[in-house]
Parts: C-alpha cells; sequence; structure tokens
C-alpha cells in the first residue's frame, strides 16, 4: 500500500470482544464472520526492502469456515467489508492507499492445492485434527504410499509441512525405499 502504517508491529492480532460468534461462524453454523478476529502482518516494517519505499507490504488472515460459497461478487462484498472491519479496529486508514491486491480464499486453496473444501488448515481444525492424532504419514491400505503436507503430522505452516517431509522422508529410509 502507498502508505506507511507507524501504528502497526510486524505480527499484529486482533481478537474481537465476540469470540464465540466468530468461532460459532466457523464451526457451528459456518459462514462470513461479521466481525472477525484477524491477524495481519506489516512485513516491511522489519524488512524494508518488502516494499517500495515509503510503502508498506501488509498480509491479512481472517480464519472462516471451509467449504463456503466463494464467488466473484461474495469475494468482493467480504473483502470490502473485511477492510473495513480492520480499518475501525486498527484506526488506521487503508482502502484507500491499497496499490496492489490479491486476495486468496477457500476456492483458491481447493483449485490450486486440491485442499478439501478449501481449508488451509487441514481435515478439521478440531482437537483431533491436532498434533498426533493427525493422519498417520504411511497408507494403511496401499502399500508404499505415503503423505505429507498439511494434513498431517505436524500441522499446517510452511515449517509444519516441511517437517513432515523430514519424517517421511526418515521413514521412507528406515524402510530401505
Amino acid at each position: 500500500m502507498k502508505k506507511k502504517l507507524p501504528s502497526l508491529e510486524h505480527h499484529n492480532l486482533y481478537f474481537s470482544r465476540e469470540w464465540d460468534k466468530h468461532f460459532d461462524q466457523i464451526f457451528k453454523k459456518p459462514g462470513w464472520p461479521e466481525n472477525p478476529c484477524f491477524y495481519l502482518s506489516a512485513i516491511s516494517l522489519t524488512d524494508p526492502e518488502m516494499a517500495p519505499h515509503g510503502c508498506e507490504n501488509l498480509f491479512l488472515l481472517i480464519p472462516i469456515a471451509a467449504g463456503l460459497e466463494d464467488t466473484d461478487s461474495q469475494r468482493e462484498i467480504y473483502v470490502n467489508k473485511a477492510l473495513e472491519h480492520v480499518e475501525r479496529v486498527t484506526g488506521e486508514s487503508i482502502r484507500p492507499f491499497i496499490e496492489v491486491q490479491r486476495v486468496f480464499t477457500v476456492r483458491d486453496f481447493e483449485n490450486d492445492y486440491h485442499a478439501y473444501k478449501g481449508t488451509a488448515l487441514g481435515i478439521a481444525h478440531t482437537l483431533f485434527q491436532t498434533a498426533i492424532f493427525r493422519p498417520a504419514h504411511k497408507s494403511k491400505k496401499v502399500k508404499n504410499l505415503y503423505y505429507t503436507g498439511q494434513y498431517t503430522h505436524p500441522g499446517v505452516g510452511v515449517p509444519m509441512c516441511l517437517i513432515s517431509s523430514e519424517i517421511v522422508m526418515k521413514e521412507l529410509e528406515r524402510e530401505g525405499l
């Protein structure tokens, strides 16, 4: 964006007063959250080369339910609503200063990564889909079939996916494959 935001930190977490309502809109009654909790990263605050001089590189992450209807019109409405919410919560004017914007939602995760219902967090973001409860690396049904990535142990995020791959590599070496 064509503006610096000195009031932000590199990592910014905002929790809604309606925390339960947001998570109900993810897990109990899936829908686009009205006043969501969100993560806002201003990476160029600590790495100025990530944006042109006098500009800021922002990344906004809003947890949403998997499998939501994700049409172009729905996406446009929600992005505007989400940015308005972010401006209200942070006290920063953002929308008029956006130079480049890329929106990546459940539809993109499903199309680009074949992620089940477009989720980036695994099969389900519940206790029994975390850590050791995630699906095994080795298929129980198909000989020499192994799984790695966000859906397996240890979990989501680039570091976890790389660790998952290392676990599978060691398992393959141990089995002489």
